[in-house]
């Protein structure tokens, strides 16, 4: 028997065991090395039908494209990523795709401007002979009501112009846009963040360039692999995406042919799109998804991949 007056603390502590036992703190956290409630990288959170062939919506909510590093199609996507060859078998690809050029800058600057606008034959930091024409596809977002986000791996500040470590700029097309960088810099992230999109405040484009590991231009493709996995499962497995609101990309910027894999509620399960397909035809297929029009050039890839 409880001596009177001190009933209430044991019942306290009990319920604080009882708390812990289910991986919860007193504070209603959770408890110190107990699993979250959404496991943000856990495979099971994956939806079992990640492409379904639904309805695609006229406009997407948000579309993540993330840009990976120097590679062809059959050095990533026959089991070596097994993780996105996964979800290539699962989805989408382009089996033909090609490079706009070389080294990794115009490529770059074509996915996000249409077109390499002499940008070819150098990897020069800004302005470095790279002067794309505004708007970029970041600016016709922004310009239409949406926001959009570089996030710049390994960048040490806002709309980074010096490369440095693990950040290339080269492979950062917006600081390429003179007429932009206010804009790039009031819409960076936080410093280092690139590897930490959050799945429920995702910003209507998010372009993501890797640092120079993560995106296999200096480390293997095991860990771009786990990169890869590590930062889009919590968006795959998130209510936007199951809703069929946001899609996500994963394209590499050279060897052609271009490992890419195209993800989204819409898209037919195991479909190969066999045709040419470039980064001037990517960028088309993103501005119709977000309900803009084509900067550069015509077609795109909707109707191929159910995007």
């Amino acid at each position: 028997m409880f001596r009177q007056g001190r009933w209430w603390m044991a019942v306290a502590f009990l319920g604080a065991i009882a708390l812990v036992s289910a991986g919860v703190s007193a504070g209603g956290s959770p408890a110190r090395g107990a699993p979250a409630q959404d496991a943000p990288n856990a495979e099971k959170v994956l939806p079992k039908r990640l492409c379904k062939g639904a309805a695609a919506p006229d406009r997407y909510d948000h579309v993540v494209v993330v840009v990976m590093e120097n590679k062809t199609w059959s050095s990533v996507l026959n089991g070596q990523g097994p993780w996105l060859t996964a979800r290539k078998n699962q989805c989408s690809t382009a089996t033909n795709y090609e490079q706009a050029g070389s080294p990794s800058r115009p490529n770059y600057i074509a996915l996000t401007a249409g077109a390499t606008y002499g940008c070819e034959g150098s990897n020069s930091d800004p302005p470095g002979g790279c002067t794309p024409p505004s708007p970029s596809v970041f600016k016709q977002v922004i310009d239409a009501g949406g926001t959009a986000v570089n996030y710049l791996g390994g960048a040490q500040s806002a709309c980074d112009l010096t490369s440095a470590g693990d950040y290339a700029v080269k492979h950062a097309p917006w600081p390429y846009f003179a007429g932009e960088r206010a804009l790039c810099a009031a819409h960076a992230p936080a410093v280092g963040s690139s590897g930490f999109l959050d799945a429920k405040h995702l910003p209507t484009l998010a372009f993501v360039s890797p640092d120079l590991c993560d995106d296999t231009h200096d480390c293997s493709v095991a860990i771009g692999d786990e990169y890869l996995r590590t930062l889009l499962t919590p968006i795959l497995a998130s209510s936007s995406y199951r809703a069929g609101k946001t899609a996500v990309i994963v394209v590499y910027d050279e060897f052609t042919p271009l490992p890419n894999v195209l993800m989204s509620k819409s898209v037919r399960p195991g479909t190969i799109i066999a045709t040419k397909v470039t980064h001037n035809l990517l960028l088309h297929t993103v501005e119709s998804m977000l309900g803009l029009p084509w900067l550069v050039g015509t077609g795109d890839l909707r109707d191929a991949s159910g995007l």
